[in-house]
C-alpha cells in the first residue's frame, strides 16, 4: 500500500512539474494574475506531496502507531511471564507466535 501511494504521489509530482513548466512559459509570454494563481496552487500541491512522501519514508509511519505496537508487545511479554515453569510448552508456543524467526536461527 505504501509503495502504491508513493508511486501515485511521484506521478502527480511529475505531472505538476510539467504543468509548472507550461505555466512559466505562459507567464513569460505575458500571462496575467490567473497564471500566477495557478503557479502558486501547483507549488503548494508540490510541497504537500513532498511532505507526504517524507512521511511515507518515515520508519514510524511504516509500522503505524509505534506506541500501540510497544503496548501490545509489553502485554504479550507480561502474559508470557505469568506462565508457571510447569507450563513451559505453552510458554514456548507463545514465544513462537511472538518471534518472526526461531531463536538462534
Amino acid at each position: 500500500m505504501v509503495l502504491h501511494a508513493d508511486r501515485e504521489l511521484r506521478g502527480e509530482a511529475d505531472r505538476l512539474e510539467r504543468e509548472l513548466s507550461r505555466l512559466a512559459d505562459a507567464l513569460a509570454d505575458g500571462g496575467g494574475p490567473t497564471i500566477v494563481t495557478a503557479i502558486r496552487q501547483r507549488e503548494q500541491r508540490k510541497a504537500d506531496i513532498a511532505a507526504a512522501l517524507a512521511a511515507l519514508g518515515s520508519p514510524a509511519r511504516a509500522i503505524g502507531n509505534v506506541d500501540a505496537v510497544v503496548d501490545e508487545a509489553k502485554r504479550r511479554i507480561d502474559d508470557w511471564r505469568s506462565f508457571p515453569a510447569q507450563e513451559a510448552p505453552q510458554a514456548r508456543a507463545m514465544l513462537r507466535t511472538l518471534l518472526p524467526v526461531p531463536v538462534g536461527a
